[in-house]
């Protein structure tokens, strides 16, 4: 088994439905996420990007990296302060030994980035 990093330094861990344990880092959260790519509305939906991972609405194959898949999740009611239906868009990369967030961002539709279906919720 191959350690990724301590315990401490992840905020976020949640498991796929395709079967990868995905990692958010507390450095890519703060640094990259919330910080330099300018989403300060994910601050404290942490939540939310959980969710995305571990039940989703729709993964995609990324259009742009071959190692990347594109999550959705239709956001809560409100949860980023609009009044319209938000999706929580997150970028896993899947690599021999881990999977992790790479970005996460609310948009109002299912879009940008992707390439085909590669899993679809279906409702019972």
């Amino acid at each position: 088994m191959v350690k990724i990093m301590d315990n401490k330094n992840i905020v976020i861990t949640a498991k796929s439905p395709l079967g990868y344990t995905v990692i958010c880092s507390k450095d890519r959260w703060v640094n990259h996420i919330i910080e330099s790519t300018g989403h300060p509305v994910m601050i404290g939906h942490e939540k939310d990007v959980e969710n995305a991972i571990s039940d989703p609405d729709k993964i995609y194959e990324s259009s742009q990296t071959p190692k990347r898949d594109v999550y959705f999740k239709a956001a809560t009611y409100n949860a980023y302060g609009k009044d319209k239906t938000m999706y929580t868009k997150v970028i896993v990369e899947n690599t021999k030994n881990y999977s992790e967030i790479k970005s996460a961002w609310p948009q109002p539709t299912i879009s940008g980035g992707i390439g085909g279906v590669i899993y679809e919720k279906t409702e019972l």
